[in-house]
């Protein structure tokens, strides 16, 4: 899993890179893809597209990897404890030999304190938040709103951003990239803020087409890209089920049968944790001036959104 952006917090208040300048991807430059939106478009009009954030897709793992470890600690010490509490009250107290498991109790709690504040700290990456961080591309006003991972909100205009390739960790033992999204100062080489789109991938030819899909809609209109979305995430004013949670797990294996298989005993459990992280974060409100800026005509030809799902699609 590429966490890169939530920790560490993508690099600002620096100049660009050689490396981001050559791998920039220009607004005006068609690319020769295929579209791809890889399941996190949550809803598309004439007024805007709005998907959702780089860590959405696989979101549960961490917070079910940090109740994991909390619990087998939490285990460990409560039986440590109870060693302890008979130590004490059963053996003759004239022997303070028989007091080791006390001792050992004290040396472990203060050991194991970091490790318990550090899964807490990394449990409150995904739980205890938002339940998905949106973008929204509002091609008649040509700005780009996006939720911030401390819950702000960004609004950038999308012909003066500058996009790029940017390197992840090496998710899967291979280089992991993604699309981002500087806010430059006026100078036009100083980074002042940094986004992530709504995908990661050790491909680079699937995030430029998931790139594509953005540029078409903003340069080209929804009628360009139409026919490539064919699902809708239903999460803008709900929170996920769980079992919407789980087929969603899945999704992510699709075309990757050894994926499918290696994983299976697994993704269930990360299931849990995605629905643990979910009901306990808040669904992201737009402020009320970006949803005026961004009302829809009511007779919109090119409205999608979960309601245009083939039926039963998720449970």
């Amino acid at each position: 899993m590429d966490y890169t952006g939530l920790f560490p917090s993508f690099k600002v208040d620096r100049r660009l890179t050689e490396e981001e300048r050559s791998l920039q991807l220009k607004q005006q430059v068609r690319l020769d893809v295929v579209p791809i939106y890889q399941a996190v478009v949550v809803r598309m009009n004439s007024t805007y597209l709005e998907t959702a954030d780089k860590f959405y897709t696989w979101k549960g793992r961490l917070t079910f990897g940090m109740i994991l470890v909390l619990t087998m600690v939490g285990t460990f010490f409560v039986a440590l404890g109870a060693l302890a509490f008979a130590s004490v009250h059963w053996v003759d107290l004239v022997d303070w030999s028989e007091l080791r498991a006390t001792h050992l109790f004290v040396i472990l709690g203060c050991l194991g304190s970091p490790l318990v504040a550090a899964c807490v700290w990394g449990l409150r990456r995904e739980a205890f938040r938002h339940t998905h961080y949106p973008l929204r591309f509002n091609r008649k006003t040509r700005m780009v709103h996006a939720f911030r991972y401390d819950g702000s909100v960004l609004s950038a205009n999308w012909d003066e951003l500058f996009f790029t390739l940017g390197r992840g960790n090496r998710h899967n033992l291979t280089q992991s990239w993604d699309v981002r999204m500087h806010v430059l100062d006026a100078d036009g080489v100083t980074v002042r803020d940094t986004l992530a789109l709504g995908l990661f991938a050790g491909d680079v030819e699937m995030v430029r087409r998931f790139w594509e899909l953005h540029r078409r809609y903003m340069e080209e209109g929804p009628e360009s890209i139409c026919k490539f979305v064919e699902v809708f995430m239903p999460i803008a004013e709900h929170r996920e089920t769980f079992m919407f949670g789980l087929r969603r797990y899945w999704s992510n294996f699709v075309g990757s049968p050894a994926g499918y298989y290696l994983m299976a005993p697994v993704v269930p459990l990360f299931a849990i944790g995605r629905w643990i992280a979910m009901r306990t974060s808040k669904v992201p409100t737009w402020p009320a001036d970006i949803e005026a800026e961004c009302a829809i005509d009511a007779n919109d030809p090119f409205r999608r959104d979960s309601r245009d799902n083939p039926a039963d699609l998720f449970g």
